[in-house]
């Protein structure tokens, strides 16, 4: 796992471009502190700084072969089934970076969605003057982008593009108007009107100060039933293969019935392993006695962490800053939270994450209401909301569209409840729960790894026939329910649906009143001109029922102070 960053076509000397790289993997060092590389030629520069989990004595970036030359981010889980693909007489390393540097070299751009895993990387082929950016299926990990003068600058976070002199650095109105919708700028944009992100599944190239943005992958849909033995081996080999690393491994618990599949599996590769929850006071909340009755069963040592108002306050402004864009969702002060406690005892953990996605798991997928958006009913800052506390002037901006998952796949007719799950899985997902894990623990030096979103268990998901998803319950993972019997204490199999949830409503009542209504009301919002201050005074006073646009508001504030004050 590693922070990556560089550039192309840039005119600066190369002693420029090498203090410069430097700095770009400086400002990434968080996300790989065991080592940094860099590669500097006639207007190329690439950098990486690295988080050593496979492949330690050998595996340093920036790689070459044939004067080909890749920084990788990310883990490829299937490397031994490539390394048996691609004609090599002599392996240098046991690295997945160099299984995917000599699959290039002999494949070209074709190798790139044989790779089963997360990713983002850039490959610079000498000899053909050309720059590959690529990122994997899901999104699982970031790749941001911008034109500079006559070249092309990347970096695996914003951090990473500061350095380049030649970057405009002007907001987009219409992706924070987006943000306050839902609580997430949609990608590609970035909350920059100049940078952007590379699109999951997609690939850039650049060659000769042009390039061009093509998908590689696109999955195939073609309804198929299976038989839940046949989704148990699956997760169990997926499991597996993610349970590979050279450094101590862990797993998050939060006492639903992903991550608890995954503990199962994993604790079937390693016998023993620390298992992170969160415990909130507030029992509404706190899913304790889940994962608690989970861990006894398989006899793992259980570490329960306390997130409370008192480190949302001390932590706040250090949690907005890992995201370098404007990220709201509140459940990223537990997910740092569990991810700092962890980076203490382990350098990898496996978490549940995309099987809501793809296997149904959320009962919005149930809502039903013919003159309503989907999205839009489920925002954290709905319009009534929004036309109260922004300025006219503002109400006439149109917020940045998501992206149309149906349209880019061409698919024809599909179930309301399908269409749902493939809008999550373009939007919600990438943009909202992935970016939540990959700066929440990169932002540590932790490597978080979801069997879920193999491409094994992906496909196989994205073409079950709805009745083995939904039951007539209308509760949905139905045969991952199935698959969990047995192996699962039925309590956690038959619970309701419980998000990861944060009480900010009781939070921004009591304790964090003062500290909310300061940040609210006499912070950098009321000196811009976008917002109405008897709006904003009137979302204050009632807490419990804006928590979540107050919780935008509260990002928004942090953000702007940090990057444009």
């Amino acid at each position: 796992m590693c922070g990556i960053g560089g550039a192309v076509g840039i005119d600066d000397s190369q002693r420029e471009l090498k203090e410069i790289i430097k700095q770009v993997c400086q400002n990434l060092h968080h996300r790989g502190p065991d080592d940094q590389g860099y590669f500097i030629g006639p207007g190329i520069a690439l950098g990486s700084t690295r988080l050593s989990i496979r492949g330690l004595p050998l595996g340093k970036q920036p790689m070459t072969s044939n004067k080909v030359w890749i920084v990788f981010n990310g883990e490829i889980y299937n490397t031994e089934t490539l390394r048996n693909k691609i004609h090599c007489n002599q392996w240098k390393t046991d690295s997945d970076t160099e299984v995917i540097l000599k699959g290039y070299i002999q494949y070209g751009s074709a190798i790139f969605k044989e790779l089963a895993g997360m990713f983002a990387f850039a490959i610079w082929d000498e000899p053909k003057a050309t720059l590959f950016l690529v990122r994997d299926r899901w999104g699982e990990k970031p790749l941001y982008y911008a034109k500079i003068s006559h070249g092309l600058v990347f970096a695996s976070e914003l951090t990473g593009l500061k350095p380049w002199k030649d970057l405009s650095w002007e907001v987009s109105l219409p992706n924070i108007l987006a943000f306050l919708k839902w609580s997430y700028v949609p990608t590609p944009c970035s909350g920059w009107k100049d940078v952007l992100q590379l699109k999951p599944g997609y690939y850039l190239k650049w060659h000769h100060k042009t390039f061009e943005l093509k998908r590689y992958y696109s999955p195939h849909l073609e309804v198929k039933h299976r038989e839940v033995d046949e989704l148990r081996d699956l997760i169990g080999s997926c499991v597996k293969q993610c349970s590979v690393s050279d450094q101590p491994i862990g797993a998050f618990l939060s006492g639903g019935i992903d991550s608890s599949l995954v503990v199962t599996y994993l604790q079937k590769c390693i016998p023993t392993f620390p298992v992170y929850s969160i415990d909130f006071e507030d029992k509404t909340y706190s899913e304790k006695k889940y994962s608690t009755t989970l861990c006894k069963k398989l006899g793992l040592k259980h570490i329960l962490i306390k997130c409370d108002e008192r480190f949302l306050a001390k932590h706040f402004d250090t949690i907005v800053s890992c995201y370098g864009e404007p990220f709201a969702d509140e459940s990223m002060v537990p997910t740092f939270c569990l991810a700092k406690r962890a980076k203490e005892d382990v350098d990898v953990v496996l978490t549940g994450d995309g099987a809501d996605e793809f296997f149904h798991g959320y009962e919005r997928y149930f809502f039903n209401h013919p003159s309503a958006c989907y999205s839009d009913v489920f925002s954290s800052m709905d319009l009534l909301t929004r036309n109260f506390v922004l300025v006219k002037e503002m109400q006439t901006i149109v917020a940045t569209p998501r992206l149309d998952f149906l349209k880019e796949w061409k698919s024809g007719n599909v179930h309301p409840y399908r269409a749902r799950s493939f809008d999550d899985i373009q939007n919600y997902l990438v943009d909202d729960i992935l970016t939540k894990l990959d700066r929440a623990t990169m932002h540590v030096g932790l490597e978080a790894r979801a069997p879920f979103l193999m491409p094994e268990i992906t496909h196989v998901a994205l073409n079950l026939p709805i009745k083995q998803l939904i039951e007539n319950k209308k509760r949905g993972k139905w045969i991952l329910r199935q698959a969990a019997e047995g192996l699962v204490p039925p309590a956690i199999i038959n619970r309701k649906k419980q998000g990861f949830g944060v009480p900010l409503g009781n939070w921004f009542s009591g304790i964090l009143k003062d500290w909310m209504r300061e940040r609210l009301l006499s912070g950098v919002l009321t000196e811009l001109k976008f917002f109405s201050l008897s709006g904003l005074e009137k979302l204050s006073q009632n807490p419990h029922g804006h928590s979540r646009a107050i919780f935008n508001l509260l990002v928004l504030e942090s953000w702007w102070r940090k990057n444009i004050y």
